[in-house]
């Protein structure tokens, strides 16, 4: 199950690295955020890929994808020290 890891930046917008990552459910893929900083969530405001939709510096692992594949783009917001910015995820097949 590889896991891709999602470097968060601060900054003003905050960047997240990198900024659009596809995954596959039928390679297992989940992602884990990361950052520099313990100030920092991830929340998918719509539908999520996975089971969460709120990610922490204490629950940093998305886990498997929950939903069908298919080339979805997912938007999400981060939000490092106060600052937001909304990148994206792709599942892919």
């Amino acid at each position: 199950m590889p896991v891709r890891p999602i470097q968060l930046n601060s900054g003003n917008p905050p960047t997240a690295q990198p900024p659009s990552q596809g995954i596959s459910k039928s390679a297992g893929d989940s992602v884990r955020w990361q950052s520099s900083s313990n100030n920092w969530s991830v929340d998918f405001e719509g539908n999520s890929p996975f089971e969460g939709r709120h990610f922490s510096p204490s629950n940093p692992e998305s886990g498997p994808i929950t939903v069908n594949p298919g080339n979805t783009q997912y938007k999400y917001s981060i939000t490092v020290d106060g600052v937001k910015a909304d990148p994206t995820i792709i599942v892919n097949p």
